[in-house]
């Protein structure tokens, strides 16, 4: 099995093909999750080039960052920036401005949707397939980018491994020289 971005989406584009009454906003929910995961799997690919984390701390490492407090896309992308050297926008590239705000709109329908609301506005299925599209471009996108910059593309498994970027090893090390380290640097996002 070829576990790349066509196979982590595939559930996406199942639900939509499904046609059940609300796929739309089933599949609105599992994209804006896979964008998340994706991101914080990213964040989570650059902490560990840090030589100061082997395989044994990957546990310790979860824990952390489970215990980091309301962290968010753009505390995400501003971590992503300081130890990768770009950020999200280069990484992305000419479509970051209309997809990032296509991202921070579906923030607030899934704000909404989370906590057992209706959006402002009725969403139609065909409003919530344009969105998840755009999800998916950004996912691409970045996919693509993050794998051109930090040789890894935050979709396939495990993020808890050594890259080849020595640049990226190495400000990671200077960043995060330990476990503590790393909570503060949570924190400060």
């Amino acid at each position: 099995m070829k576990y790349d971005f066509d196979y982590e989406f595939k559930p996406v584009g199942d639900i939509l093909a499904s046609q059940h009454r609300t796929c739309g906003v089933d599949a609105f929910v599992l994209v804006y999750l896979r964008a998340e995961r994706q991101i914080r799997k990213l964040l989570t690919f650059l902490v560990y080039q840090s030589s100061a984390f082997i395989e044994r701390d990957g546990p310790a490492l979860r824990q952390t960052l489970h215990d980091a407090k309301n962290l968010s896309f753009p505390m995400f992308d501003k971590g992503i920036a300081d130890l990768a050297g770009v950020g999200l926008q280069v990484m992305i590239g000419a479509d970051y401005e209309r997809l990032v705000t296509t991202l921070k709109r579906a923030k607030r329908y899934r704000d909404k949707l989370f906590h057992g609301q209706l959006p402002d506005q009725f969403v139609s299925t065909a409003e919530f397939t344009a969105v998840i599209d755009e999800i998916r471009e950004w996912c691409r996108l970045l996919a693509e980018g993050a794998q051109r910059e930090i040789g890894y593309d935050g979709v396939q498994p495990d993020s808890h491994r050594k890259g080849d970027r020595a640049h990226i090893a190495q400000r990671s090390s200077a960043r995060l020289p330990n476990l503590a380290a790393y909570a503060a640097f949570l924190k400060a996002l």
